[in-house]
């Protein structure tokens, strides 16, 4: 399932970035 691969990708992109964010 392609789709909920991307999901899945984005969303941990997302949380590296925030956490990227908090820890900088």
């Amino acid at each position: 399932m392609p789709q909920v691969l991307m999901i899945i990708k984005y969303d941990t992109l997302v949380s590296v970035d925030q956490v990227a964010g908090i820890d900088s």
